[in-house]
């Protein structure tokens, strides 16, 4: 059973909808740590001060932003507070837009939210939205950190909240070093063919992380004490430019068949 993490409300108006706040992904990634070669003992990391080749304790260390080349300014704890964002429980819903018209480069991370008391004013949030077709801009203050997010209804009557970039954050598409050139018809219409044959209903349940996989399966063996061969890794060979029509063509013939 999923815990939630957060309590607080959302705020639109004069309307206030109690929610709990649950995490919609985890992470599943292996982490490893360093050992010592010699000893298998597991490293700490320590700072260190090359000027004086010293390590330092933690209590001696102050924040510094750089400015320029090894030059920083200092800024104290007591400052930081100051700036820190005042603690809230409200998600305030500054505005409604189109669902469909937010872009996906700026979501970053989803949560679910969940009814808390007020289950009713819960359900019929989500069923406007649903109904709609909009989703609500917010903001709100979690953990000392200020969020912009997107609130959106979701399936079986749920509502999602995902985090939201900020603007200067996106790199515009027309900053990029890439050549224009002008799609030829032919290629662009096997292509399409190609597409259109490969195309299935949407089951993100048969995408895995192959090399999570791997890496378990890897450590696994090594820790039964199994000695592990490794393949070696086949690079395919690029497609020549004058070739592609042909492999477009083979390549949706064999689908065909």
């Amino acid at each position: 059973m999923t815990r939630a993490m957060w309590k607080a409300s959302i705020r639109f108006g004069p309307v206030d909808v109690p929610v709990k706040l649950y995490p919609a992904v985890m992470d599943i990634r292996l982490h490893a740590h360093l050992l010592h070669d010699a000893d298998r003992h597991r490293l700490e990391q320590r700072m260190v001060c090359p000027a004086e080749d010293v390590v330092v304790d933690h209590e001696e260390t102050v924040k510094g932003y750089e400015i320029n080349e090894n030059e920083y300014v200092v800024v104290d704890p007591a400052e930081l507070q100051v700036l820190e964002p005042q603690s809230s429980r409200e998600i305030e819903v500054v505005e409604f837009v189109d669902a469909t018209q937010v872009d996906p480069r700026y979501l970053d991370r989803t949560y679910f939210l969940g009814p808390d008391d007020d289950e009713q004013m819960y359900v019929n949030l989500a069923e406007s939205l649903n109904q709609t077709e909009l989703a609500g801009m917010c903001r709100w203050v979690m953990r000392n950190r200020a969020y912009v997010g997107v609130l959106r209804g979701w399936q079986d009557g749920l509502l999602c909240l995902t985090t939201h970039r900020y603007a200067d954050e996106i790199v515009p598409a027309d900053s990029l070093e890439v050549k224009r050139v002008e799609p030829s018809q032919r290629e662009s219409a096997i292509a399409t063919n190609l597409v259109r044959e490969l195309e299935e209903p949407f089951r993100p349940e048969q995408y895995h992380d192959e090399h999570e996989v791997k890496l378990r399966n890897l450590i696994e063996q090594k820790a039964r004490g199994k000695e592990v061969k490794l393949p070696r890794p086949k690079k395919p060979a690029p497609t020549k430019e004058e070739d592609l029509v042909g492999v477009l063509e083979r390549s949706l013939d064999a689908l065909r068949k």
